[in-house]
């Protein structure tokens, strides 16, 4: 049994604030769906039409969970994160989303140019535009019609020359009048009735502001509408990720034994996830719901484990006190910490441990356990 001492949470832990905790049940149960998608499309053959709805339940998944993060960081007034962003490979990301946010009704046409420049900006409100913008045009046209997304560089000269990426939404919907147009970035309004929050474009604008851009509208009543965000072109250089195929090798090592594993997390759905998914890749193993069941289970099985994965945010008390216990029996073994939340997690007892913030992907959670359990067994 461990003692009072140890299970206390470090000095500076706070108690979790009741929206952090319902964020970290949320993002919980996000993951559960994202993995068992990610699952999904790996036994569906491409040209299977169900893959295709999969990876649009994917996406959206794990573009809520990017929206919940953004929503806890704006109450505590953390400013968000950028980097650089290809605005055309991001659009193919969201290509699966949009169609079926479009509807059935709405064909998608694809106007992109090549060697687009980069963007530096932040990746969720960029989602946000675009998902507000496709809504928006598809509620232009109630009846069906064409929606045409575009993307171009743009030269201005206004006193110093500047440089733009444009991103135009043109749609063949109802248009707007002229008073319609002059409010329609107002927020709260909306012309949609109860079906309406007048959000949407609103959120639109505001983070085209804060970005440095502006917004450019044509319309008429009856000849559709075309929107363009205009955003400053980001100077630095574009960091792509590593090809698939790389990642994919990396994963698909021979291990010559079964390494056994210590799997803590207190909600079921992600527990047996995880432990199938450890099962899958040869590995065996152990789980615990709770911190002190970990902690009996390393008594047990001291010497036997090859690492250890725990959550956080445990019911009795923190993860990371699992982590010291593990430690403290078994020194240099691979630790992975999972957590729903960044707030009150403290790397004090493991701080090489990798942090893996829920949803991750499985190919993340594989590549973590491969790096721990590499100390203990060659791969």
């Amino acid at each position: 049994m461990i003692s009072n001492a140890a299970r206390r949470a470090p000095a500076h832990a706070t108690a979790p604030s009741l929206e952090v905790g319902v964020a970290h049940d949320f993002k919980n149960l996000l993951f559960v769906i994202t993995a068992h998608c990610q699952r999904l499309i790996q036994t569906l053959d491409p040209e299977d039409i169900r893959r295709r709805d999969v990876e649009a339940i994917a996406v959206a998944a794990d573009r809520a969970v990017a929206l919940t993060r953004q929503v806890l960081e704006h109450g505590r007034a953390v400013a968000p994160p950028v980097r650089s962003i290809d605005l055309n490979l991001l659009l193919g990301e969201l290509q699966g989303l949009l169609h079926g946010l479009a509807g059935e009704r709405v064909r998608l046409a694809w106007s992109l140019t090549e060697d687009l420049w980069p963007l530096r900006v932040n990746q969720t409100q960029l989602e946000q535009i675009v998902v507000n913008l496709v809504a928006n045009a598809r509620d232009a046209m109630p009846d069906g019609g064409q929606l045409t997304i575009s993307t171009e560089n743009r030269v201005t000269n206004e006193g110093r020359t500047r440089e733009w990426v444009v991103l135009t939404m043109r749609d063949t919907g109802i248009g707007m009048p002229p008073d319609v147009q002059a409010r329609m970035f107002d927020p709260y309004y909306t012309t949609k009735g109860a079906d309406g929050t007048g959000v949407g474009l609103a959120t639109v604008k505001a983070i085209v502001q804060a970005s440095g851009g502006r917004i450019e509208v044509e319309s008429a009543s009856g000849a559709g509408t075309a929107i363009s965000v205009v955003l400053p072109r980001d100077a630095t250089v574009l960091v792509m990720p590593p090809p698939a195929s790389t990642e994919a090798n990396a994963l698909r090592r021979e291990r010559p034994a079964r390494p056994r594993v210590l799997l803590v997390d207190d909600e079921p759905a992600v527990r047996d996830l995880l432990a199938h998914c450890l099962e899958l890749e040869g590995y065996e193993a152990v789980v615990a719901a709770t911190g002190q069941e970990a902690i009996d289970l390393i008594g047990r099985h001291t010497g036997a484990l090859d690492a250890l994965v725990t959550d956080v945010n445990l019911p009795d008390f923190p993860g990371q006190v699992v982590a010291a216990e593990m430690l403290r029996r078994s020194p240099g073994i691979g630790v992975v910490l999972i957590s729903g939340s960044s707030e009150g997690v403290s790397r004090d007892a493991c701080p090489s441990a990798p942090l893996l913030m829920k949803p991750f992907s499985l190919a993340d959670f594989k590549r973590a356990i491969a790096s721990a359990v590499g100390d203990r067994h060659v791969l």
